[in-house]
């Protein structure tokens, strides 16, 4: 579920800065998620890092009891 929401987000090929949240709906009652795209400051990868976005997707049970977290990194 995690995977797939990364895939969503690559189909629009531009990382904004976003915080976003929600349900996967009917084929996974239950399950909720939180993304989170920033920018990532590296004093290693100097001026390329500028380009650099970290994304991190949560995919959690409604209660919260349950939960699972996947970071990418992708060049806008």
């Amino acid at each position: 579920m995690a995977q797939n929401k990364i895939e969503e987000l690559e189909l629009k090929s531009v990382y904004d800065s976003i915080y976003d949240s929600g349900v996967f709906g009917d084929n996974y009652l239950g399950y909720r998620y939180n993304i989170s795209i920033d920018d990532v400051d590296s004093e290693f990868l100097g001026y390329a890092a500028g380009e650099l976005k970290k994304i991190d997707v949560t995919v959690f049970t409604d209660i919260e009891e349950f939960s699972y977290s996947l970071r990418a990194y992708r060049f806008n």
